[in-house]
C-alpha cells in the first residue's frame, strides 16, 4: 500500500455539520513478470526455477538468461518502458543491472546478465536476487 493523498468527506444534516479527512492508498498490481531464467555456468546451461539450489564454485563465470513479459491484455494497449532488470547478492558483491527495451502488451524479451564467482567467496549457500521494474504507459 502507498499513500497517494487524503480524502476530505463533509455531510451535512438537519444543521449538523459532519467531516472527516481518511487517508487515500493505492495498492499497485504489478504486470512486469519473470517468466523465465536459465543459467550458464561456464559452458553447461539449464533452467531454473524459484528456490532451485544450483552448484558453483569460486572464478566460475554466471550468465542468467531472464525473459521478462509485459501480463497486461492485448485489450489493455498498455506498454511498459524504461524497464530495468538487477541481479544481486552483497555476499557475494554481485550488483548488475540491464535496461531492456520497451514492452507491449503481452510481449516479452530477454536479457543476459554475466558475472563471476569471486576467488575469495565463502563456501556455502547464498541467494541471487532477480528484480525487474518497469513504467506502465497508456
Amino acid at each position: 500500500n502507498r499513500k497517494i493523498g487524503d480524502i476530505s468527506l463533509t455531510a451535512e444534516s438537519n444543521g449538523t455539520r459532519l467531516s472527516k479527512m481518511a487517508a487515500l492508498n493505492m495498492e499497485a498490481e504489478s504486470n512486469l513478470d519473470i517468466d523465465r531464467v536459465e543459467i550458464d555456468v561456464d559452458g553447461d546451461s539449464e533452467r531454473v526455477s524459484e528456490g532451485e539450489t544450483i552448484d558453483v564454485k569460486r572464478e566460475d563465470t554466471v550468465t542468467l538468461t531472464i525473459k521478462i513479459k509485459n501480463t497486461f491484455s492485448s485489450g489493455d494497449d498498455i506498454d511498459i518502458n524504461d524497464i530495468t532488470v538487477r541481479v544481486e547478492n552483497d555476499d557475494l558483491d554481485i550488483d548488475e543491472e540491464e535496461d531492456m527495451a520497451d514492452l507491449g502488451a503481452r510481449e516479452d524479451d530477454e536479457v543476459e546478465v554475466t558475472f563471476s564467482i569471486s576467488d575469495d567467496a565463502d563456501k556455502g549457500k547464498e541467494t541471487v536476487r532477480i528484480t525487474e521494474i518497469g513504467r506502465a504507459h497508456v
